[in-house]
């Protein structure tokens, strides 16, 4: 699909392309991204941009407020969604506290009867 849009080779191509001897990759690329086109880009002189402060004050007769917020209808989240660089977990958040299993036969905590060990093997 890159191809079809930029006239870049994909990653996957180049790899491939710079395996191969006596071949011009310039064939592959669009000359758009020519070092020529470059140049020419910028040859001439560009002006840099002022400071925010520095710009000049449009009225444009009407004020731009936020959009207007409905809220959605159901129940509403009790957290938000967090971002992939913000920490999860213990946070602010509860931990569930779980029970141990207790083993009816010996009243021994962390496993059921029938996982007990004082059972023993059994024959089949």
């Amino acid at each position: 699909m890159e191809w079809q849009h930029t006239r870049k080779p994909c990653d996957h191509a180049l790899a491939f392309l710079s395996t191969q001897r006596n071949i011009k990759l310039d064939m592959y690329v669009h000359e758009y991204y020519s070092l020529e086109k470059f140049r020419t880009a910028y040859k001439g002189f560009i002006a840099p941009m002022a400071d925010k402060s520095q710009w000049p004050r449009v009225d444009l007769g009407y004020v731009t407020a936020a959009p207007l917020v409905k809220r959605s209808t159901g129940r509403q989240r009790k957290l938000r969604i967090k971002s992939c660089l913000e920490k999860r977990g213990k946070g602010n958040q509860k931990t569930q506290v779980r029970s141990q299993h207790k083993c009816i036969r010996h009243g021994e905590l962390g496993h059921h009867p029938s996982t007990c060990p004082m059972n023993g093997t059994k024959k089949r």
